[in-house]
């Protein structure tokens, strides 16, 4: 008899103890409570890719990935990821791990030792729109630049056509761009 392997036995630990992974966008008729202090953060994608966010902590300009498996991985509708996230201020915050664009194969970007990785804050009680990021290819790879186009209005916009419930008193707490310390 075969032993259970270590990513299934890791897989069904992060099942039982409340660890889930995100692999869609905010269902635009969820409940929200910000008196509650519920987190959600937008963020625009250029161009269409999945996108992978992991919890991190970022100290003296470096970034380190504090979470054995991503807590999201989910492609932007209409250009935007919208998501409810678990609050993480302060040196706690989320990272852009990984961005694989629409397709099968090609580059990627996947987080390693001295990358530049976007991270943003999830503040409770509010919506916060993070910026956006555009995929820069270098060769065969590619990397995360700051998308300095997509402005908050036009995250407002996008909120109030396809999640309602949220528009309005939209914070703007743009990504900052982190060196990591290695790999998630």
């Amino acid at each position: 008899m075969r032993s259970p392997s270590l990513l299934a036995v890791s897989a069904l630990v992060g099942l039982v103890s409340g660890c889930a992974i995100q692999f869609s966008n905010l269902d635009p008729a969820a409940k929200i409570s910000r008196e509650q202090g519920d987190a959600v953060v937008v963020l625009a994608v250029k161009p269409r890719s999945r996108v992978s966010l992991f919890e991190g902590v970022g100290e003296g300009g470096r970034w380190s990935c504090k979470s054995s498996f991503n807590i999201a991985n989910v492609f932007p509708e209409n250009g935007f990821v919208v998501l409810k996230l678990k609050p993480r201020e302060g040196n706690m915050n989320y990272g852009i791990g990984q961005v694989l664009p629409d397709g099968i194969g090609g580059a990627r970007f996947i987080v390693h030792g001295n990358a530049v990785v976007p991270v943003f804050h999830a503040p409770p009680g509010r919506v916060t729109f993070v910026g956006g990021i555009v995929l820069a290819r270098h060769g065969g790879s590619l990397s995360i630049k700051p998308d300095e186009v997509t402005t908050v209005e036009e995250a407002e916009q996008f909120l109030r056509s396809s999640y309602p419930g949220l528009a309005g008193g939209v914070d703007n707490d743009p990504l900052v761009f982190l060196r990591a310390d290695g790999g998630c």
